[in-house]
């Protein structure tokens, strides 16, 4: 494998919103390598949500599926499906959450993606997959 993409070089962002299930909404989160060099990705991201004041609301997701190891070429994007659980299914008196906090799989930077969400303390309503070849939306790039 080519060595593990860099925080520096790697941007996260997320398509639209995919799907709505049961009480369950889909993302796509997307990872995009920015710089100069082929890099790879292995396992999980480290996601959590945050307030308005950057403080972490709830649990971190928890991770389903199993680790692959994915190449991205410069320009090239990854992705994960996020899911997010109604909070009212779990907890009471759920709490705002403004932003998402995603470490990349391997790297210690993390970056806030804007994602309104409602959470519950002490426990998570997140849960998100390994990471995946290919963007997630078909024929979207940062490119």
């Amino acid at each position: 494998l080519p060595p593990r993409c860099t925080s520096a070089h790697t941007r996260v962002w997320y398509g639209e919103h995919a799907d709505d299930a049961a009480g369950h909404s889909y993302f796509q989160l997307q990872l995009s390598n920015i710089g100069p060099r082929t890099c790879s990705f292995f396992g999980f991201p480290g996601v959590s949500a945050l307030n308005s004041h950057g403080h972490q609301v709830g649990r971190p997701a928890t991770h389903y599926g199993h680790r692959i190891a994915v190449v991205l070429k410069p320009g090239g994007t990854a992705h994960m499906v996020l899911v997010v659980v109604d909070a009212f299914v779990i907890c009471s008196h759920p709490l705002k959450a403004t932003d998402l906090r995603v470490f990349p799989p391997g790297q210690f930077h993390s970056q806030n993606v804007p994602l309104a969400t409602l959470a519950c303390p002490g426990t998570s309503v997140l849960q998100v997959d390994s990471v995946h070849p290919g963007t997630g939306i078909p024929g979207t790039t940062i490119r």
